[in-house]
């Protein structure tokens, strides 16, 4: 018998996800990816990795090996240190999105976000039951842009007990993020045991 209750929405089949994979793995290889940051740029040079100033020809034998070096799943915890997310599987989990510059407020209109509707949009979603997680869903305009990845995170971690979804638009950012987060578990090695933030980063389209 089959125990799966929740539904699953399969848009394409299991070959042509391969096609997929397939085309993917050759135009990493032949066209390669472009690379802004130093660090990751030396890190794909030791891997062996043929490098065209900023271009990287990554190939399919070193993405096997990170999938097989990546864990087969990640525990998220929230504030108080109780387990919110097991990302393994086909698990799915919501949250608000992120990083809105306008938003259409409940006077009906569309404007640039402040502080004062970021603490409204963390205190709604820590008492909606359907989002397991919060994120750092806008960017307040009413504060410098150069401190507003450390801004937004306060915010969430201290007006929402949920896990936090957030990133850094400067890389220089994630060292105090990460103080906040290790100050709420209160050390390093208690934040590592119990993650309590995803940062996520995007592409940009193409290939860079």
């Amino acid at each position: 018998m089959n125990k799966r209750l929740k539904p699953v929405f399969r848009m394409i089949g299991k070959k042509a996800a391969r096609d997929i994979i397939e085309e993917a793995l050759g135009i990493l290889a032949k066209i390669g990816v472009f690379v802004e940051n130093d660090e990751a740029l030396l890190l794909l040079k030791e891997a062996g990795m043929n490098i065209e100033e900023n271009r990287v020809f990554i190939t399919e034998n070193l993405i096997s090996n990170c999938l097989k070096s990546a864990p087969s799943a990640i525990k998220i915890y929230d504030r108080s240190g109780d387990l919110k997310m097991n990302l393994k599987h086909d698990n799915t989990y919501f949250v608000p999105g992120s990083a809105a510059v306008y938003f259409l407020d409940s006077e009906g209109a569309v404007r640039k976000p402040r502080t004062a509707d970021y603490i409204n949009l963390m205190r709604l979603t820590d008492f909606l039951p359907n989002l397991t997680a919060q994120s750092t869903a806008m960017i307040p305009a009413d504060v410098p842009l150069q401190i507003v990845d450390l801004y937004r995170l306060y915010l969430s971690l201290l007006h929402s007990r949920k896990p936090v979804v957030t990133g850094t638009f400067d890389k220089k950012n994630f060292e105090p993020m990460k103080k906040m987060l290790m100050a709420v578990r209160g050390s390093e090695q208690e934040l590592r045991r119990k993650p309590l933030a995803i940062f996520d980063a995007c592409p940009s389209s193409p290939l860079q």
